[in-house]
């Protein structure tokens, strides 16, 4: 599967809430960067190594909030290199009516159909901002 391929189909398992999907498709030793450094509502900056980092920062973010929402605006890839920039929402965990907003940019290196690295921006002030809005 081609780098390109593979993160389309990975944003669609994110929206439907398919971590087996992401789980399988990293590399035993993937090396996860999350943007942002600042402590906040998220806390989820910093770099996770392993299967088990993933676990943990996506079970980090599952306690906070229920993706429905990872579209693609573009993807491009060269080689093992593939960015992609999606439209992202998702609702707050018990708050099905409190939705947040935001897009995404990453960046994955890919080797036989695994995950090697990836790495996230986006602006997680506005982030930030609205998950203080709706939690206060």
């Amino acid at each position: 599967m081609t780098p390109e391929a593979l993160m389309r189909r990975l944003a669609k398992a994110v929206e439907n809430a398919d971590l087996q999907s992401l789980v399988a498709a990293v590399d035993e030793e993937v090396v996860w960067h999350v943007g942002g450094r600042q402590a906040g509502i998220l806390g989820l900056g910093g770099t996770y190594i392993s299967r088990a980092g993933l676990l943990e920062v996506t079970a980090k973010l599952a306690t906070v909030l229920n993706f429905y929402r990872f579209e693609p605006k573009e993807i491009i890839a060269d080689g093992e290199i593939a960015w992609g920039w999606f439209d992202v929402a998702a609702t707050l965990i018990g708050r099905p009516n409190q939705h947040v907003r935001a897009e995404v940019a990453l960046r994955w290196r890919v080797r036989n159909g695994k995950i090697l690295e990836s790495r996230s921006f986006y602006d997680t002030a506005d982030l930030a901002q609205q998950l203080a809005a709706h939690l206060g």
